[in-house]
């Protein structure tokens, strides 16, 4: 089942703060996790609307989870959503995370979003990823660089 949170309640909180854990953990990024932080920030990009999430769930456990960023691309003005945060548990990826995009992808249809731009991490061995996006008419745009200072 997929649905589209506006808040993250406590009876959610920590399956949330999991599964930010284990993408963090699988992201390449250095430092600490910070659940409290994770679960404040997105809260209050929920509440003020310039976000969404989507969880999934199986027999009641929270599963996968997808959350964008909306805002108005600096260069042409265009409305985009920015996917900040899509993770799976692998058991389920095969459904949820097909499911998980599909919902995000009509939400953002709905309120008239003209650009979606999907992360792929290349720290994650998940490769089927960039093929995924390409089944679906995504291009590869460019490559992020990262530096801890």
């Amino acid at each position: 089942m997929i649905q589209r949170i506006t808040t993250i309640t406590p009876d959610i909180e920590e399956s949330i703060s999991e599964l930010g854990k284990e993408f963090y953990s699988q992201s390449g990024l250095k430092g600490t996790f910070r659940a409290q932080t994770f679960v404040e920030t997105w809260n209050q990009l929920l509440k003020v609307g310039v976000s969404s999430m989507w969880i999934s769930r199986s027999g009641g456990e929270v599963t996968g989870a997808l959350g964008v960023i909306l805002s108005m691309h600096m260069f042409d003005g265009e409305v985009t959503a920015q996917e900040c945060f899509w993770f799976v548990r692998e058991e389920h990826r095969g459904l949820a995370g097909p499911r998980l995009f599909k919902a995000m992808e009509e939400w953002t249809k709905q309120i008239g979003v003209t650009r979606i731009l999907m992360a792929h991490l290349d720290q994650a061995e998940e490769s089927a990823v960039g093929t995924f996006y390409e089944r679906r008419g995504f291009r590869k745009l460019e490559t992020t660089y990262v530096r801890d200072v």
